[in-house]
């Protein structure tokens, strides 16, 4: 399902793939705002400008395309403004109407992106190989079932004709026009479900009339229903030819319902689906196909295989159904984590848990003395629990590099622990190097060191004229040595946030939230 954000993504031409624009989008608690469309973009290297209008401005206002908007309390993308008229993207289906009556819908703020030479995704090339991965895996299944039909129909056991073949072709049509009634069901986004949905002008396939008439008896959906009717038909056809007249005759009393359906949609729903218009049609047409085939004129229309068609019937619905609770119970789970994630990285949450934290840092004269950033009046204030030779400290390095090169303002104070006595020399060469270079040169040193230095060791420092046995070093070693002793810290890495430690479930990346 594409959001707002991969769509805008698409209309300015950045690269980008499904999975991260989707990790961005859920991943920011303002998603539903233009702040956090801003932020979102500016992950991607995008600038933006947001600009406000007064709807009594001329029709002939030059309004930046493509640009972001929200019309009638939904994001759209405003793609051209021309003529007295407006085109705009809402969800996927593209609009035109009066400059006058967009007016009508438009808070008159546009936020405008202006990506250059190095906006893009983060990541973009193992994310796209990976997308591509997965597209052809799908592509390759359905390859693979192909071939198994093929097989089958060229086999001896298939003996069918024309006909056959006709109505296999619609039963699989029907499966496929199913599977995006189940996508509309579970509320997942399909452009092809969207274009369908969207020919016949007065048609809404999600109206809540036509889902409040779907579910039978509390039990199954008639998408449900639609896709184990047109399976078994398609299994019938190519391996239980014997029960081929029982299928048709089922197939017919099935047709009773499409009465019922247009009368519903009609007279009770007032809209049309598409969708199931054409599940409709194309259970006509396969009547149409057994009549001419001349299924219904062999002998054994009336048999007991009626029995086991029915229970073949039953079988695929429940277990399709059985499946789609526990899809649906899975998006709900994942939703509840989304919302539980929108509410857990709000600035005013995120400050209360910080405060309810232990305090750890509570003796001044004990701080390290190594200190990024900004060193007096910096936010916010951070203080690192690390060790030179842990690779989750590495790791943690990498993030508020990243975090400190967007955020001048911040201030990371790093404190440093060691495994053993033998290994606390490099502690030493790292507090020297901040001594004798400053802050800026010791963070990219400190950087390089968990890149490729814990493989070096001590030679890693061999070239930097540094004594790690000066006084000033070993005042500072030992002042690190108190600090880690009375706050009683042992394991690596700990984060600290204005003298509390950062609460657990929360990660370097969440820092973001706090610089505001």
């Amino acid at each position: 399902m594409r959001n707002i954000l991969s769509r805008y993504l698409s209309s300015l031409h950045v690269p980008h793939t499904a999975a991260g624009c989707r990790a961005v989008y859920q991943g920011n608690p303002y998603k539903n705002s233009m702040y956090g469309l801003a932020e979102m973009l500016h992950e991607y290297g995008i600038p933006t400008k947001a600009l406000r209008f007064e709807k009594d401005e001329s029709e002939h206002t030059p309004i930046p395309v493509p640009s972001l908007a929200v019309y009638d309390k939904e994001f759209v993308i405003i793609e051209n403004v021309s003529d007295g008229m407006v085109t705009y993207l809402a969800g996927s289906k593209r609009l035109r109407i009066k400059y006058q009556d967009f007016l009508k819908g438009w808070d008159g703020v546009a936020l405008k992106g202006t990506p250059d030479a190095s906006s893009g995704e983060t990541g973009y090339r193992h994310n796209h190989f990976i997308e591509r991965a997965a597209k052809a895996k799908g592509i390759l299944a359905v390859i693979a079932l192909a071939v198994v039909v093929i097989s089958i129909v060229n086999s001896g056991s298939f003996e069918l004709g024309w006909w056959g073949i006709a109505a296999l072709l619609i039963n699989l049509a029907g499966i496929y026009v199913s599977y995006l009634l189940i996508l509309k069901q579970l509320h997942i986004e399909n452009p092809v479900a969207e274009h369908l949905c969207g020919l016949i002008k007065s048609s809404r396939c999600d109206s809540p009339k036509l889902t409040e008439a779907s579910t039978i008896l509390g039990m199954v959906t008639l998408s449900e229903i639609g896709a184990g009717f047109f399976i078994v038909n398609t299994l019938v056809l190519l391996l239980f030819p014997a029960l081929m007249s029982s299928m048709a005759l089922l197939s017919t009393v099935g047709l009773l319902f499409s009465f019922w359906s247009v009368w519903y949609q009609k007279t009770q729903a007032r809209t049309w689906c598409t969708l199931c218009l054409i599940v409709l049609t194309l259970m006509w047409a396969q009547a149409a196909i057994y009549l001419l085939g001349g299924v219904y004129r062999r002998g054994d229309l009336l048999s007991i295989n009626i029995i086991p068609m029915f229970a073949f019937y039953a079988v695929a619905i429940f277990a399709i159904s059985y499946i789609m609770e526990e899809i649906g119970r899975a998006i709900k789970e994942h939703a509840s984590c989304e919302e539980y994630n929108e509410l857990r990285l709000l600035p005013d949450v995120m400050r209360l848990l910080i405060r309810k934290s232990p305090e750890l840092d509570k003796t001044p004269e004990l701080q390290s003395s190594m200190v990024f950033g900004k060193e007096k009046g910096g936010h916010p204030k951070i203080t690192v629990f690390s060790n030179p030779y842990c690779s989750h400290c590495a790791n943690l390095h990498k993030e508020l590099n990243r975090f400190l090169a967007s955020h001048p303002d911040a201030s990371i104070r790093y404190t440093m622990t060691y495994f053993s006595p033998g290994k606390s020399i490099i502690n030493r060469y790292i507090i020297a190097a901040f001594l004798k270079e400053g802050p800026e040169k010791t963070w990219q040193v400190l950087t390089e060191w968990y890149g490729r230095g814990m493989d070096q060791g001590e030679s890693f420092f061999s070239d930097m004229g540094l004594d790690p046995n000066a006084d000033e070093v070993l005042k500072e070693f030992a002042k690190q040595d108190k600090w880690r002793e009375a706050t009683g810290l042992t394991a690596t890495p700990v984060i600290i946030v204005d003298g509390h430690k950062l609460p657990h479930g929360y990660t370097a990346s969440d820092l973001e939230y706090l610089s505001d």
